[in-house]
């Protein structure tokens, strides 16, 4: 993705300090998050993007608020990819090999979450990363310890896991585009449908056991035909957005599976009624 070529993060870790206890303070960056961190942290603000670190006794610890005025996020599939796009960037930044990672869900937010290994003074080490898109900046935290290290680096991994909180805040702010309104009408409608068609189904099931087939056939004609308008309009509507520069792949999936079942439905044969 373009927009990533500019991201000025650059992980670039530090010798950790000598061990000692650690003392930690809460950070309010903004009104969205709030987190721990070693009270001997140091702060830099470049061109808008925030950055604190620090060392604990096994580890070194970042967080970083990147803005993306340019991010264009309309839903969860499309946040999922600029995810990737940046941990990819990340990665090859810090040379490093992944080992881990998925996409998982912060209270209500959408986050990701991957791991991966790079050498460092010759050592191997261990980089944990989480990412939060929300109101179109990019919040990442790296906890990063050496490998032969990792339970010693446990407590501290903990401490601040547990420190990173998002403030009212929900899905809806990791969107960056009002969703357009043919697409939520046809979640809403599909959403109705989904459970009158299992209903119908259900009833049909029902009279097939009590040898009800001419019901039965009856049923299925109006599901069979229903299904085929349905389809229909979706494509119809698909092609209309196409035209108008807006692709909703929703709408071409759902118009060809509901095609498909309404032709099925057409070459159910039904035993003869005596």
């Amino acid at each position: 993705m373009r927009f990533l070529k500019h991201l000025a993060l650059v992980f670039s870790l530090l010798p950790f300090l000598s061990h000692g206890q650690s003392k930690w303070t809460t950070i309010h960056l903004d009104k969205h998050l709030s987190f721990t961190i070693p009270s001997e942290y140091k702060k830099s603000d470049t061109l808008g993007q925030v950055n604190f670190r620090a060392n604990t006794d096994f580890a070194y610890i970042q967080v970083a608020k990147i803005p993306q005025p340019q991010a264009q996020i309309t839903n969860k599939q499309e946040l999922i990819d600029y995810y990737v796009a940046f941990q990819k960037l990340t990665i090859e930044q810090s040379y490093g090999d992944i080992f881990s990672e998925s996409t998982i869900e912060l209270n209500d937010l959408s986050a990701r979450i991957f791991q991966f290994e790079n050498f460092w003074n010759d050592s191997l080490e261990v980089q944990e990363n989480t990412i939060v898109f929300v109101d179109k900046s990019m919040y990442s935290f790296t906890y990063a310890y050496f490998k032969d290290e990792k339970q010693l680096a446990k407590r501290d991994k903990e401490i601040f896991s547990s420190g990173i909180t998002f403030h009212a805040t929900d899905f809806k702010d990791q969107l960056t585009i009002e969703r357009n309104k043919n697409e939520e009408a046809g979640e809403f409608v599909g959403y109705i449908m989904r459970y009158i068609i299992i209903a119908t189904i259900l009833l049909a099931v029902i009279l097939f056991f009590l040898k009800k087939y001419r019901l039965v056939k009856s049923i299925l004609n109006i599901l069979s035909l229903a299904s085929l308008t349905w389809g229909a309009t979706c494509l119809f509507l698909y092609i209309v957005n196409l035209f108008m520069e807006n692709k909703l792949d929703l709408l071409l999936t759902g118009g060809v599976v509901c095609l498909i079942v309404g032709f099925v439905l057409r070459k159910i044969k039904l035993p003869q009624t005596k």
